[in-house]
């Protein structure tokens, strides 16, 4: 019979493979993407699209505001304008010192979620502006809350129980507000740069 060639052998041992495997470090082994382990493994990474963690941080600050501030202090500041301002400082500092702090630090890239702020500088100056913006957000808090109670007494009397503040629905209201304010925002910048560039478009003809 004749001599089987070692080359075919599916048995003969590949010198250079398993020194390549024996001598295989962190530094020699070729990089790997996430997806490409996903892919081999069968495993899929479930993330949390940034938006939703924008949106729930924005709401889990508003209601925190609401329990702090607003609940806590309930009973030892009784006059509705005293609480109003407090709560108006009390969101603009809570907005500037840990709710955009926050939403950058989870930002993808630099900038990438600028487009969800309404005060956007860094500078210090911003402390000042986002309590002048607080104060327009928990007005119209205080104007939705208005509404709801309104329509509830006009649909079934004064009888009817009215909707009490609390922290989930003024995170939510809040929440509404805030996002209502900087859609506005990004809408009239996209407008005012439309119309910079037509300009600079006819003044080049």
């Amino acid at each position: 019979m004749a001599k089987r060639n070692s080359d075919h052998d599916p048995y003969s041992l590949k010198h250079d493979a398993v020194d390549r495997l024996v001598n295989a470090s962190e530094e020699t082994s070729p990089e790997v993407s996430d997806e490409e382990i996903a892919r081999v493994s069968g495993r899929k990474r479930f993330r949390i699209p940034n938006l939703i963690k924008v949106l729930f941080i924005k709401y889990w600050f508003f209601g925190a505001t609401c329990f702090f501030f607003y609940l806590g202090l309930g009973m030892y500041v009784t006059g509705f304008y005293d609480m109003m301002l407090i709560m108006m400082a009390a969101g603009g500092v809570v907005t500037d010192l840990l709710t955009n702090k926050l939403i950058r630090f989870i930002e993808p890239s630099e900038g990438a979620n600028d487009k969800y702020l309404f005060v956007r500088t860094r500078k210090y100056w911003s402390f000042i502006l986002n309590i002048l913006y607080s104060a327009v957000v928990v007005y119209i808090i205080y104007y939705i809350y208005n509404l709801i109670n309104l329509a509830l007494l006009t649909a079934f009397g004064e009888e009817t129980r009215l909707l009490a503040v609390g922290p989930l629905l003024y995170g939510l209201f809040g929440l509404a507000a805030d996002m209502l304010l900087v859609g506005a925002r990004n809408l009239f910048g996209r407008i005012l740069r439309d119309a910079m560039s037509s300009a600079r478009k006819n003044d080049l003809r």
